[in-house]
């Protein structure tokens, strides 16, 4: 039997069979350690390499993107400068200060296109026995608004110079038909139907009567603190639904010289302001006339301090157009 002393003593037998394992087990292990560091060598240089090829895509892209920007900064500044002359051309056909002032006793524009040039625009005649004065809002703004406008006046031009019309109902008639066929609404396109809204007013000289005739504009006449409305025909001028045989309603208003008279395109009433964003409409429009006050310059500049505080910083929906005046009682 063995004693406690000898178990203490015991020395377990290593046989040559288990140094051999050993040594295949730490070699297996050096091998694995030699793989594992070289598979790690070889992923920090694929992370290097691709870092690499990031940093070159990177660098194209940074030249690229400056490229296309000082690119597209050029073409903007080439459109923006063409559009700034089509704006002087453009104001170069509304009528100016000494013509206006040959045509009314006193007198305001408020004239905000909704880019640089616009759709909307005035314009005058004055022959030998008074003068005709037109509002004028054409489809669209910006360019096209803007090249129709150019349409327009001429046609209006060859109705008064050429034709010898300045009765405004008559002259409404013949600018529908000219401007149908200028712009071919015979043709089958769907596209192509633009048109225009118009309120046209005459005075003959040594007369206290005012002719309006108007296409869905409207003509304000502000005396006493009373307001007369005249309406425009709802008709539209030059679109493809417009008939050709259309004839439009003219009204006779007299006039003394308290008399204030106002013409607006729709870009005033409809632009969406105040709390709830609503559209200004002609409720508030009659009730700016009514409150506004001085000559007509300073009702104006309120009304266009009006415009802005309603509108605050909602973006300008269209075009806007609103003119007021006065006329001599001969």
């Amino acid at each position: 039997m063995l004693s406690f002393a000898s178990i203490l003593r015991f020395d377990p037998p290593i046989g040559e069979g288990f140094f051999a394992m050993i040594v295949v087990f730490s070699f297996v292990l050096a091998k694995r350690f030699a793989q594992t560091h070289q598979n790690l060598e070889t992923a920090h240089g694929d992370l290097i390499s691709a870092a690499n090829e990031i940093r070159e895509l990177n660098d194209s892209l940074e030249v690229k993107v400056a490229s296309r920007t000082r690119e597209l900064s050029e073409k903007n500044e080439l459109i923006t400068e063409s559009l700034e002359y089509a704006a002087q051309i453009q104001q170069s056909v509304l009528p100016a200060r000494e013509e206006m002032v040959t045509l009314f006793e006193d007198y305001f524009t408020l004239w905000k296109p909704k880019g640089i040039v616009g759709g909307d625009i005035y314009w005058r005649h004055q022959h030998e026995d008074g003068f005709l004065f037109a509002v004028i809002d054409c489809t669209g703004h910006g360019v096209p608004g803007a090249l129709l406008t150019m349409s327009v006046t001429s046609a209006m031009d060859y109705i008064v110079e050429q034709m010898n019309i300045f009765d405004p109902a008559d002259v409404l008639f013949h600018l529908n038909n000219i401007m149908k066929g200028k712009l071919n609404q015979g043709s089958t396109d769907p596209f192509a139907d633009d048109g225009l809204e118009i309120a046209l007013v005459s005075c003959t000289n040594g007369m206290s009567r005012l002719h309006f005739a108007g296409s869905k504009l409207r003509l304000f006449a502000l005396e006493k603190g009373e307001i007369n409305e005249y309406k425009g025909s709802r008709y539209s001028i030059g679109f493809k639904r417009s008939r050709k045989d259309q004839k439009f309603e003219q009204h006779t208003i007299h006039f003394t010289e308290e008399t204030r008279f106002f013409l607006t395109t729709d870009g005033f009433i409809e632009q969406s302001g105040g709390p709830k964003g609503f559209g200004l409409g002609w409720e508030r429009f009659r009730k700016l006339l009514l409150e506004s006050r001085g000559s007509m310059s300073e009702t104006g500049s309120f009304l266009e301090k009006s415009f802005d505080d309603y509108r605050n910083e909602r973006e300008q929906r269209d075009d806007v157009l609103v003119i007021g005046f006065t006329l001599d009682v001969d």
